[in-house]
């Protein structure tokens, strides 16, 4: 009475295959579940769109079965049409049964959404260091977002959708980002390192030396970046890759839809508002040479596109572009905050609790203060600005429209406007052209801090350096 319809993660799907239901209907719906549960299927969805409305008898047998069944797994109902004459206020069946109108608010039910990436591993590149800003030679992931980091961000994102295998890619000198990573709040049993010999900067030889050290892309596999903004939309960018038959898909941020990426301008064009997120089929990479300097887009893509592969984008707008630079580092973290701040009650400002103050301090938001911040008297703060853990802020200091990155200490009377700071470095909040991301690199080549580049910078903005914290 009841056929597979989808299998999903570790949700298996039936759905009613004629208009009447079975009668006793007890019996079979035991049966199905008691073999789900020897599978040992976390999440069983019946689908009851075809059936006719239901009696209460039929009603009374989804409860009981519900009751019996779901200490083994998480069961939802979809489809099921309100019997005659029924009504939520007088039976208790709608507060123990979990009822849903459709397939996919079951699977986006609190319960299942877990379970929909169960059986999926992933991989995440954590090794790219940048030699300019944002980070100066610091792995990109490492960057601070109100009091956590960008990979730490992406770690914890990826275990709340419910995938428990991550393969953490930490580079040729992987004990900084190995270190780092085992203070996420994730379960330390799904994070497995692994030391790469090729830099970030080389994600295409990065993933051949996966594929061949690990066997990572004998199943399908989800790949990515320790530096991505976001991690939303993943369910959604797995559901369009699943049913396009495609090689690869990548997120991409954007108006919602997919496109095959026709030809190598198309791979190329996509760079710029790629996600840092990607699927890859299983045995994507079959065949494929694994040599040094191997890029993502300069070399990974169009290889496989020269073999007759296909590679997809998938935009939406839950996608928010890779941090690859300052523009866009900023451009997030203004978000980040607008966001944070809209969940406080109307409030401009934002601070931890053992942040200290003075009470001579003048600070106008939109404003995110960390814990252990000291703002000193004489101190003006105007945003929008972020001010990181551990931020030392001397009498008359200003901070405008800018962010503190943690444990920096400006000198005192030091005037910070528009700008990124951190411990002996500091650069300019350019428009995210690029023109301008050009214009950054080349006037800070060096990963060294307080370098002679880095002075004309500050010189030309004319803003006082940052020191480090003593």
């Amino acid at each position: 009475m009841f056929e597979l319809t989808d299998r999903i993660g570790g949700i298996a799907v039936f759905a009613v295959k004629s208009p009447r239901l079975p009668a006793p209907l007890y019996p079979a719906l035991e049966s199905l579940l008691s073999g789900q549960v020897a599978l040992k299927t976390p999440g069983v969805v019946l689908e009851f769109t075809k059936a006719h409305t239901p009696d209460m008898a039929a009603l009374g047998a989804l409860l009981e079965i519900y009751r019996r069944f779901s200490p083994f797994c998480q069961i939802a109902v979809c489809g099921l049409p309100d019997p005659a004459g029924f009504e939520e206020s007088s039976h208790p069946i709608t507060a123990w049964l979990p009822l849903f109108e459709t397939r996919k608010d079951a699977l986006e039910s609190e319960g299942l959404r877990r379970l929909r990436l169960a059986d999926r591993q992933a991989i995440v590149l954590a090794g790219e260091r940048h030699p300019g800003p944002p980070s100066h030679n610091v792995p990109l992931g490492l960057l601070p977002v109100f009091g956590t980091t960008l990979l730490h961000g992406t770690l914890q994102g990826l275990s709340a959708e419910g995938i428990a295998e991550i393969t953490l890619d930490c580079g040729p000198d992987g004990e900084e980002i190995r270190s780092h990573a085992l203070r996420a709040l994730v379960p330390a049993q799904t994070l497995r390192p692994y030391n790469n010999a090729y830099c970030g900067r080389e994600a295409g030889s990065a993933l051949l030396a996966l594929h061949r050290d690990l066997s990572a892309f004998e199943r399908e596999c989800l790949v990515v970046f320790g530096h991505a903004a976001s991690t939303a939309g993943i369910p959604d960018l797995l559901e369009a890759h699943r049913t396009s038959n495609c090689a690869v898909s990548l997120a991409i941020a954007g108006s919602s839809g997919s496109m095959i990426l026709a030809d190598l301008n198309a791979v190329a064009a996509s760079k710029a508002s790629f996600a840092g997120v990607a699927v890859f089929s299983a045995g994507a990479l079959d065949g494929l040479n694994l040599s040094p300097g191997r890029g993502f887009f300069s070399t990974l893509l169009p290889d496989m596109m020269r073999r007759g592969q296909t590679v997809q984008s998938f935009a939406a707008a839950a996608h928010k572009p890779l941090v690859s630079d300052s523009a866009v580092y900023f451009g997030h973290l203004r978000a980040s905050l607008a966001e944070r701040l809209a969940g406080v009650n109307g409030r401009t400002l934002l601070v931890e609790p053992s942040a200290r103050l003075s009470r001579r301090a003048q600070i106008s938001g939109p404003c995110y203060i960390g814990s252990d911040v000291e703002i000193a008297a004489g101190c003006r703060i105007s945003g929008p600005a972020i001010i990181e853990t551990g931020c030392r802020l001397g009498r008359g200091t200003e901070v405008v429209s800018s962010v503190l990155t943690s444990l920096l200490t400006p000198a005192t009377g030091g005037r910070l406007h528009n700008v990124v700071a951190a411990p002996g470095w500091q650069l300019p909040i350019l428009a995210a052209n690029d023109g301008s991301r050009r214009a950054v690199e080349q006037a800070q080549p060096s990963a060294a801090p307080l370098t002679s580049s880095v002075a004309r910078v500050a010189a030309q903005s004319s803003l006082a350096l940052a020191r480090p914290l003593q």
